[in-house]
């Protein structure tokens, strides 16, 4: 997975994964929330600063979800075991993204859905 977040790889990578580790946390919240899914996390926050647009919103959904964000019942306890297993300046900077991107977020499914389309008018500008 690290390897895949690597900012060189090709967005429909970026975009294939962000959608991929969706699948993992609406299957089991929280399960990137601990040591071992911290690097994943740092990963998808490098992301949503040093990629493309799309691959930026990919990944926004992805910590929304993974924080839990959205989730009335449970949105500060994701964010505040991040911030107490966060390295260096990580936690400042995930706490920046949350209070100035993801609080706004009202459903991932709009960005799932824009990020489908702009990858298929991608798509189809090839052959037109």
């Amino acid at each position: 997975i690290l390897k895949c977040m690597r900012t060189t790889e090709e967005s429909e990578v970026h975009i294939a994964l962000a959608r991929g580790l969706m699948v993992a946390t609406q299957m089991k919240p929280h399960i990137f929330i601990c040591k071992a899914g911290t690097p994943i996390l740092e990963g998808a926050l490098i992301l949503c600063h040093q990629s493309a647009q799309n691959v930026q919103k990919m990944f926004h959904a992805f910590l929304w979800l993974a924080l839990g964000i959205g989730d009335k019942d449970s949105a500060h306890y994701g964010l505040s075991e991040y911030m107490a297993l966060a390295e260096g300046e990580n936690g400042k900077i995930m706490m920046s993204l949350v209070t100035k991107t993801l609080a706004k977020i009202e459903s991932v499914h709009d960005i799932l859905w824009s990020s489908t389309v702009d990858r298929s008018e991608h798509h189809l500008s090839a052959y037109i």
